[in-house]
């Protein structure tokens, strides 16, 4: 790939054009299983904005409105599955995780929320949350409940699957005839809007 640098030479300045911080990581080895320290390790996340903080152990997310991911510092391969626990610590349960991502910009992959607009709906979407042919389904959620959620990219041929796991029921499942995959695409986070949220139990595994 060329990379293309535009020099701005003005009175000895030298601006270039860079890659934004988050867009390479290290690719995934094997099962990850994320350990969580006092703050948020730089070998394990990207925190590009946001209030995302570790507390008692968890990750907490104080309820902004946040479109500032917390990336997961791996390249993911194109079949995966990432496991964890999610807490709403507010009544708009609202918690998202994205995947097939760039590592930077919020919508850049697919995006799967839980509670999403007042906690009325839940849905699996195509970067855009509002896009018309995502999968959805109505229903409210607890708050202060720890949900588990497993979470499936697989391939069918030439067809990529998600499936999308709660509480170890199937809640959501889409294939998508074009899947978003390869560089640019390698990569997970999680996200909220307007809600005080709890994370645990990250895992990462390659299929």
């Amino acid at each position: 790939m060329r990379i293309l640098t535009t020099l701005l030479i003005s009175g000895g300045l030298i601006i270039g054009c860079r890659m934004p911080q988050g867009a390479s990581a290290p690719a995934l080895a094997g099962e990850w299983t994320i350990k969580l320290g006092s703050t948020l390790s730089a070998d394990d996340f990207e925190v590009i904005g946001g209030t995302w903080t570790v507390e008692s152990g968890v990750i907490r997310s104080l309820g902004e409105q946040n479109n500032h991911p917390l990336w997961l510092k791996r390249s993911i391969p194109d079949a995966f599955e990432i496991s964890f626990e999610a807490r709403a610590n507010s009544a708009a349960v609202d918690h998202k995780i994205e995947f097939c991502g760039d590592g930077v910009r919020h919508e850049s992959g697919y995006i799967a929320i839980l509670g999403g607009w007042g906690n009325t709906v839940s849905v699996i979407a195509r970067q855009d949350e509002h896009e018309k042919s995502r999968k959805e389904v109505k229903g409210k959620w607890q708050r202060n409940h720890w949900y588990k959620h497993r979470l499936r990219r697989s391939f069918d041929g030439k067809r990529g699957r998600i499936e999308w796991f709660v509480d170890g029921k199937l809640l959501l499942e889409r294939v998508d005839p074009k899947p978003l995959r390869g560089p640019g695409h390698n990569r997970i986070a999680f996200n909220n809007w307007k809600t005080d949220m709890s994370l645990r139990n990250i895992v990462v595994r390659p299929l």
